[in-house]
């Protein structure tokens, strides 16, 4: 039986290390299984001797690289525009184009496809949200050349405008009612759109009047790990911070805890791979709320060293909740569950993250700082006694968020589209 050929639409992609570009590399790794041979169309990431991405003249040579279950085909990463003029920005809204620094990437991605599609054909494109030049292709070459479409959204475009505390400026009204007329648009041709959340697909849905299908990200483990011993009690934390998540109650909870475990020496908190975001600096809420001695910062440490290090030397995790649920879900949270050790997830909002971590038996979720501090204190004692933290988690259902399991699920979709 002959594979369908998809052709995988991301800006995103490895070598970046970033969660974008996971997605992209789970579609190529595991669509194979279910006969399905995707083509990558991406930039050519590559880094200088400063370990900058680089940008590259527009004349350059596109690369292939040609996998057993997959294709990656590296298109010149062209240097970003300046901003442009209010005028001009306005403008180019008006035409579906929102994200102006990477105009010169559209540009380049439209016109390889457009002569690639004269002599490559594929049963269908898949185009990977963000940014928003990949689902406007989509469109544009259904249009030009007939090829059925599907649109995958890792977020929305704002995930903070569906909450209710979201109360945007006059320009980004202007822009939020463009991005839902062209989202509308887009949406309408495609075979259906797939995203992450149920949140999120009724929101989809309700725009667009499509069928969506949630396609969870996950995690890339491959078998739930075993707690070992740690030489302290070790609380961890990976990834970026946000300003619309509550720090409140897993800090007082911990604040709790140190009263509790006066001159403690065998605490320690990690914050590993923490970068600001915008002008919000996640380390600042805790160095200006802790005893800072507990205190541990760690740069960025690629994927695969993270996994590593976290299960040689947390005893537990900790993830401040979102100050209201706005669809998403926690990427490290699957990593987190993977690594089994427990939990702290507060305060309780009644999301997804809520659901699955209570589901999974995999910690504490709470509205309590009380709660938090109780857990510590057991916690602790069972590590004086033991050097680790069990978990209860239940190992049957953690295989279910690895990303094979859910890329089959947008996999048998596409076979049932297409015959």
């Amino acid at each position: 039986m002959a594979k369908k050929k998809v052709l995988l639409i991301s800006y995103h992609a490895l070598p970046m290390d970033v969660v974008a570009s996971y997605r992209a590399k789970a579609y190529c790794d595991y669509f194979y299984e279910s006969d399905i041979y995707p083509t990558l169309i991406t930039h050519r990431w590559e880094l200088d001797n400063e370990e900058r991405w680089i940008y590259h003249n527009v004349d350059e040579e596109v690369l292939t690289e040609d996998y057993k279950n997959y294709q990656v085909i590296r298109l010149p990463r062209p240097q970003e525009k300046n901003s442009p003029s209010t005028l001009t920005t306005f403008s180019h809204w008006l035409s579906g184009d929102f994200e102006m620094h990477l105009l010169n990437s559209y540009k380049m991605f439209r016109t390889f496809l457009l002569s690639h599609l004269k002599s490559n054909t594929y049963d269908c494109i898949l185009a990977i949200f963000n940014p928003h030049y990949h689902i406007k292709l989509a469109y544009e070459l259904n249009k030009k050349f007939d090829i059925p479409y599907i649109l995958d959204f890792r977020d929305l475009w704002d995930n903070q405008m569906i909450t209710t505390s979201y109360k945007p400026s006059f320009k980004k009204i202007f822009q939020d009612n463009l991005i839902k007329f062209y989202w509308k648009k887009w949406l309408k041709p495609c075979l259906f759109f797939s995203t992450t959340s149920n949140v999120w697909i009724n929101y989809l849905s309700k725009l667009s009047g499509k069928n969506g299908l949630k396609v969870t990200n996950g995690h890339e483990i491959d078998s739930v790990f075993e707690p070992i011993s740690t030489k302290k009690f070790t609380l961890a934390y990976f990834g970026r911070m946000y300003p619309y998540q509550n720090f409140e109650v897993i800090l007082k909870g911990i604040q709790g805890f140190l009263k509790c475990h006066k001159g403690i020496k065998d605490f320690e908190l990690l914050l590993i791979g923490i970068k600001k975001v915008n002008d919000f600096n996640g380390i600042d809420i805790f160095q200006s709320n802790l005893d800072n001695r507990y205190i541990k910062v760690i740069n960025y440490l690629p994927k695969k060293k993270l996994i590593q290090y976290v299960h040689k030397n947390a005893s537990l995790f900790i993830l401040p909740n979102l100050i209201e649920d706005n669809g998403s879900f926690f990427v490290k949270l699957y990593d987190y569950i993977a690594l089994n050790k427990p939990i702290i997830l507060a305060p309780s909002n009644n999301s997804e993250n809520d659901e699955v971590t209570k589901r999974l038996n995999a910690g504490l979720v709470t509205a309590s700082s009380a709660d938090v501090t109780d857990f510590l204190n057991k916690s602790y004692a069972e590590f004086v006694k033991t050097g680790k933290v069990k978990n209860g988690i239940k190992k049957n259902q953690v295989n279910y968020f690895h990303r094979s399991n859910q890329v089959a699920i947008l996999a048998n979709a596409i076979n049932n589209h297409i015959n």
